[in-house]
């Protein structure tokens, strides 16, 4: 396992796209968008301030659910409940 943000990086890795190690950078490296309009692939993101590696990050995967690493060292797991999150992410391309 890993944790989140290395999680997303290393899958938008598989095409193509780089995204920064941590989850704060992520969520800034793209274009915000609502919850309610997040398409499939999008980051989701939990805001949190600069330096502060409590955030969280994950892929929407549709209908209210998402994909992630819940914490270092556990398991990938889909899970729903996208209101959790502060907004959705999509990621430059």
């Amino acid at each position: 396992g890993t944790d989140c943000s290395g999680f997303t990086k290393a899958l938008y890795a598989q095409f193509g796209i780089d995204l920064p190690r941590k989850s704060y950078t992520q969520g800034q490296n793209g274009v915000k968008v609502s919850r309610e309009a997040a398409r499939p692939g999008d980051l989701m993101v939990w805001n949190h301030k600069p330096g502060d590696d409590t955030g969280h990050v994950a892929i929407y995967i549709g209908g209210d659910q998402y994909i992630h690493e819940p914490q270092t060292g556990d398991v990938c797991k889909i899970s729903s409940g996208i209101n959790y999150f502060t907004c959705a992410l999509r990621a430059n391309r």
